[in-house]
């Protein structure tokens, strides 16, 4: 059944996982009021712009540009629908709210990553383009028009080189107030193209690469994790860029994942993936000098962009929040069959997090949204858990085959 919290959500429960009534976020984020269809995708539309939902999904859509959820809209039977509070806190609202986020960080520099080098080719193609050359190229580009337009930067290599994923970010570390961006050219089945950006999965949350359900793994608070929203906000940016480079049918979105150098960057950080060297199209695009040359720009832009927000004064919130009532506003109980529920398998009795407060217009303007809580034990609540990790990650930008979704 919904619960109604002290500033107007409605609330439920989805299995072990924390939802909010789509009524309630509507009237928080002012979407017109829809009746959500059974499966095809709609579109409904706010001051903040357009979003577009799909029934029991993870994929959606903002202001034309595709973002991936870390838990599915949920539509039951009954036709009640639900959104994850993880998202609404960790996703919509920076991605929604970003100008009356603070504090705000100026920023100082970027950190240029070129992935791979050296013994660590990366992606390569039956043309003998090799990822690591690519991602040098492209990065000397980009430290050409940063240097242009007076952004201090620095590069994690430089020439052909290898370099642990651990000191790529040890290197960003040294400079609080820069943003790591990582540049990458990706693989998979041949079939597979076009561009993808890639934001640190909030701890609780699930990457896109995984079910969508809560795992073992999800309960780690990562160092990546202080900067949640900063995270999203650089990487709505750089997709919001990169995604113009192809047509809808090649913007694969903006994902979460954990890899290495978003695990350990206590900056704010992203990773970029230009382009498939396994699609015969893709590739041939790569390996010329003028697509890397608007793979640069395109990242050029979208540090301009988060440079401007940064440097720029907060503003007034522009919405009031209309809460729902226990009068006008029914109770709602999810029809469990239709609903994704963790099965023990897939989540051995795992933490189950207490959410933090979901977002209030002052709020928002106070502070970001703080690190999710949970009920474990109090040695938990004193520390945070980084509990060891496999030497082989699938998360690991280092193992092709095996860090992206599925096709």
């Amino acid at each position: 059944m919904a619960r109604l919290d002290a500033e107007g959500w409605e609330e439920v429960k989805i299995g072990r996982q924390p939802y909010v009534t789509f009524e309630s976020f509507c009237a928080f984020y002012q979407f017109e009021s829809v009746a959500v269809p059974e499966k095809d995708p709609f579109e409904i539309s706010s001051p903040y712009g357009k979003l577009q939902l799909t029934p029991n999904s993870r994929d959606m859509y903002w202001n034309g540009r595709r973002v991936w959820l870390s838990f599915a809209f949920v539509r039951d039977e009954a036709g009640n629908a639900f959104v994850s509070k993880l998202d609404v806190i960790k996703l919509f609202d920076p991605l929604l709210r970003r100008g009356e986020m603070a504090p705000r960080k100026k920023l100082e520099g970027v950190i240029i990553d070129a992935g791979h080098g050296g013994t660590d080719k990366g992606a390569s193609n039956r043309a003998g383009t090799l990822e690591k050359n690519a991602t040098l190229d492209t990065a000397k580009r980009l430290k050409v028009l940063l240097d242009t337009s007076g952004i201090p930067n620095k590069m994690t290599r430089s020439q052909d080189e290898f370099i642990l994923l651990e000191e790529r970010a040890s290197i960003a570390n040294k400079y609080p107030g820069w943003i790591f961006v990582s540049l990458h050219y990706n693989s998979g089945p041949p079939h597979a193209h076009g561009v993808e950006t890639y934001s640190l999965t909030p701890q609780y949350s699930s990457s896109t690469g995984d079910s969508g359900r809560p795992t073992v793994k999800d309960r780690i608070s990562e160092p990546g994790n202080a900067q949640d929203t900063l995270n999203l906000v650089l990487a709505d940016y750089m997709h919001q860029e990169i995604s113009k480079m192809h047509t809808r049918e090649g913007d694969r979105g903006l994902k979460r994942a954990r890899f290495v150098v978003l695990r350990n960057v206590t900056i704010p950080g992203v990773l970029v993936e230009g382009g498939f060297l396994s699609n015969s199209l893709d590739a041939k695009l790569i390996s010329t000098g003028s697509y890397r040359q608007k793979m640069a720009q395109a990242v050029a832009n979208a540090v301009q962009s988060y440079a401007k927000l940064m440097d720029s004064p907060l503003e007034r919130a522009p919405l009031s929040f209309q809460p729902a009532s226990k009068t006008n506003n029914p109770k709602y109980e999810p029809t469990p069959t239709s609903v994704p529920v963790p099965t023990p398998t897939e989540a051995p009795e795992p933490l189950e997090p207490t959410p933090e407060a979901a977002p209030t217009p002052s709020e928002a303007v106070k502070k970001s949204p703080a690190p999710v809580s949970t009920e474990a034990p109090e040695v938990l609540l004193s520390k945070p858990v980084l509990a060891p990790r496999p030497a082989e990650q699938e998360d690991d930008p280092s193992v092709k085959k095996d860090e992206k979704p599925k096709e």
